[in-house]
């Protein structure tokens, strides 16, 4: 499985292009974590939407913008990725190509030189 993270504070403009790219992917298997860091646009009414819409959107959202002790779950996902599994960061105002994780786990198992236990990609 791949987890994916994407921090983003009045990011109305690019995130639902972000979110897309993730939800289009030729690989399914992902868990995505959006978090609206204490936004004053509609950047929490678009996670709002799009986490109704599919159960691998796990939301979260800051009061304040910046606050790192708010939601220590989205901060620390990194630590609690399971052995074998593969953790990703997206910033809210890029996007991946619709292949990007099919092509990143094809390129990391047939690369014997990376530990595959510590994998970390970011957009």
């Amino acid at each position: 499985m791949i987890y994916i993270r994407t921090c983003a504070y009045n990011a109305e403009k690019t995130l639902r292009r972000a979110i897309d790219s993730v939800l289009n992917q030729t690989y399914q298997d992902f868990e995505y974590h959006v978090l609206d860091n204490g936004s004053t646009d509609r950047t929490g009414e678009l996670v709002r939407e799009y986490a109704a819409r599919d159960a691998r959107i796990v939301s979260y959202y800051n009061k304040i913008n910046r606050d790192l002790g708010e939601n220590p779950d989205f901060w620390n996902l990194s630590k609690r990725i399971p052995e074998g599994d593969y953790f990703c960061i997206l910033d809210a105002d890029d996007c991946y190509e619709e292949t990007f994780f099919e092509e990143m786990l094809q390129r990391v198992s047939t690369t014997h030189a990376v530990d595959k236990s510590r994998v970390f990609v970011t957009g």
